[in-house]
């Protein structure tokens, strides 16, 4: 099982790399780029270097890489709900997207400084990011698909069914996870296995998404 597990870890590791480069050949091959493409390929790009950090300089030096995870958790979401209020086109919602984005950052950071802890994961501010994300995620489909927006886009439908099942999963994945601890601890390999296996998918279909965006 561990040598499955390492494998898995492995590739899902080097499977963040996957949309740097679609990103990579975006900007070279697409000169010109609107304020919601840089938002979103900041949002791959930064998340690139973590992983990189984290894979060839911090791995085996520090025990705990909950403080990361927390903090990347609250960039992350931050960014994907802006990049979903900017491609709606709509400024109203928009607005909407930045007063909650910056609503769900002051949460976060109280949660990691006040009653929760930056040394361990803060699963409130985590799942009520992932619930934001979802349910934004449903009104923008709705938004593109009912041809309110144009011209239609058919790789900003791809991200954002990707943000809307990723956040899902990974939200009953991470429920699961903490009943299944409470009961045996012999079942954590393999919820990870199936996070890692679902973050690998994630970042096949962003990549998609962001090739698909430009043709």
């Amino acid at each position: 099982m561990t040598k499955y597990y390492d494998i898995i870890l492995q590739i899902g590791l080097y499977s963040h790399q996957l949309p740097v480069i679609i990103v990579a050949y975006n900007l070279i091959k697409y000169r010109s780029t609107t304020i919601t493409d840089k938002l979103l390929y900041f949002l791959v790009i930064y998340n690139g270097i973590v992983i990189l950090i984290e894979q060839f300089i911090l791995f085996g030096r520090i025990d705990n890489f909950n403080p990361i995870f927390n903090i990347q958790s609250i960039i992350d979401t931050g960014l994907i709900l802006l990049f979903l209020g900017l491609i709606t086109n709509k400024k109203t919602y928009f607005n909407l997207s930045f007063f909650i984005t910056i609503l769900f950052c002051i949460l976060g950071i109280l949660e990691i400084t006040t009653w929760g802890s930056i040394s361990a994961i803060n699963t409130l501010s985590n799942s009520i990011g992932k619930f934001l994300v979802a349910i934004s995620s449903v009104y923008v489909i709705y938004q593109l698909t009912s041809s309110i927006i144009t011209p239609f886009n058919k790789g900003y439908i791809v991200l954002t069914l990707t943000f809307l099942f990723y956040t899902i999963l990974s939200l009953i994945i991470a429920l699961f996870e903490e009943i299944i601890r409470q009961n045996d601890n012999s079942f954590f390999e393999k919820i990870w296995m199936l996070q890692i296996t679902l973050g690998l998918l994630f970042n096949v279909s962003i990549s998609f998404g962001i090739w698909l965006m430009k043709k």
